[in-house]
């Protein structure tokens, strides 16, 4: 048989480079021009909080960062039907919600461990929990329902709040605490005056006064100004936050490549919220030293560890198996202290 000549063969190899190039400027141009996905978020908080501010930035860094192909439109939960971003989640109304930890703990109590009093020594340990194993495992009860839980965005430390600084829990043996986190959290503080007499304060402060401990971060709509005296003991004992959740199937059908988009923007949104909240602590603190009002006791790092030895010594009882085993790993995680 001839072997075909060069002449013959090269018209043929051009037409399929020309079929080849046409076909990719055809799929760039699809891709060009296809219709971006848009997503929902919704947010109830305050203008100018923390929490709209880090919404905000990240909408700007994912649409900026997809090139358009992403598009988020920001809901008020006020102005829908139904108010309840996860009840919104459900229905297909918006695609990403922003939840308050405390409120989500209630409806999946395994949260309720992120918000311990005393039990992350600092954000770093916190983050790193969220960000292991056995956080993507605590999470697991979300996808059960059809969540999907992206990111945690840690925000202002809680704090105690009496007429009285509170260096240690005896100080604040009779005292009531209003304010926990959540149901676990109000059974440790209630253990600390459980069928115990008021004590005389050993800092020489009358916490007869006003007998309760609020528990709160620093925010100017929850501190009470006024009187009685009284005195923030900065203890950090644990951290306000909100989870990220999607619809389960609207993460699942996203591209690869966005999913990673989207995951990096939060993280990058995330760590502005913590700049964000650590500037506003930083800010009340100064704002309530300059005001006379309020006093301020900090707490040593050995008068933290003596809390939380005292907090949490008998928590292990009150758990589930599932919670139990998480706690037991913590509590055995040599970490640093916080400052």
């Amino acid at each position: 048989m001839a072997r075909e000549s060069k002449s013959t063969k090269w018209p043929y190899n051009l037409m399929r480079l020309l079929l080849l190039i046409t076909s990719i400027l055809l799929l760039l141009a699809t891709s060009a021009f296809a219709e971006p996905t848009m997503i929902k978020l919704s947010q109830l908080a305050t203008p100018g909080s923390t929490k709209v501010l880090a919404i905000g930035y990240f909408k700007k860094l994912l649409e900026e960062r997809s090139h358009g192909r992403l598009l988020v439109e920001i809901i008020d939960s006020k102005q829908s039907d139904t108010p309840d971003s996860l009840e919104q989640l459900e229905r297909h109304k918006i695609q990403l919600a922003v939840p308050d930890l405390t409120n989500l703990s209630f409806r999946f109590q395994d949260l309720q461990l992120l918000e311990l009093p005393f039990l992350f020594r600092n954000l770093q340990q916190l983050q790193s929990f969220i960000e292991s194993s056995s956080g993507k495992q605590l999470f697991s009860s979300l996808e059960q329902q059809n969540y999907k839980a992206l990111a945690f965005w840690d925000s202002s430390f809680r704090h105690l709040i009496a007429s009285c600084p509170l260096p240690t829990a005896t100080d604040a043996r009779g005292l009531n605490f209003i304010g926990a986190e959540n149901r676990l959290a109000s059974v440790l503080f209630k253990k600390i005056n459980a069928g115990q007499p008021p004590i005389t304060n050993h800092t020489g402060y009358n916490c007869r006064t006003l007998d309760e401990v609020q528990i709160t971060d620093l925010d100017k709509n929850t501190v009470q100004y006024g009187m009685p005296p009284q005195i923030v003991t900065l203890s950090n004992h644990s951290v306000t936050g909100h989870l990220i959740l999607a619809h389960r199937e609207f993460w699942e059908g996203l591209p690869e490549d966005l999913k990673v988009i989207t995951q990096n923007a939060m993280k990058d949104a995330g760590d502005y919220a913590r700049e964000l909240a650590e500037q506003a602590d930083q800010l009340a603190v100064q704002q309530i030293e300059k005001g006379g009002t309020l006093g301020i006791y900090r707490l040593s790092p050995a008068q933290r560890e003596q809390w939380r030895k005292t907090l949490l010594s008998d928590c292990p009882l009150v758990m589930n198996d599932r919670l139990k085993q998480w706690f037991e790993m913590l509590t055995a995680t040599k970490t640093e202290q916080a400052d």
